[in-house]
């Protein structure tokens, strides 16, 4: 699939997020009844997310795999820097498959305080 622009959208904040661990997971969904695969993780520490816009921009790489793979991409942003999913931290709510065909600008993940 390459390298492509990853827009990590967070809900509206109050003030800028400091000091959190963006963990983003690329997962390989494609088989029915089955949980997902994890193919690649990738952590980026202590960042700062601004409040306005509350956008976090990088890059990401995902392996090149068959034709009749589903991939899957899903964030942790950890604000407390435990490794853990807990209260306050920031996830992904949803499935964010990725396209055949990855858009020009990118993709956007929404991810949803917890």
């Amino acid at each position: 699939m390459g390298t492509f622009p990853l827009m990590i959208v967070f809900d509206e904040l109050d003030t800028n997020l400091i000091g959190v661990d963006l963990h983003i997971y690329v997962e390989d969904v494609g088989e029915a009844d089955a949980p997902s695969k994890l193919l690649d993780h990738m952590t980026i520490p202590n960042v700062t997310i601004p409040s306005h816009p509350p956008v976090y921009t990088t890059r990401l790489e995902t392996p090149t795999l068959g034709d009749d793979a589903q991939v899957s991409i899903r964030v942790h942003a950890d604000t407390d820097r435990s490794g853990t999913m807990t209260s306050g931290d920031y996830l992904t709510t949803s499935v964010c498959t990725l396209p055949r065909q990855m858009p020009p600008l990118g993709l956007d993940v929404r991810v949803h305080r917890i």
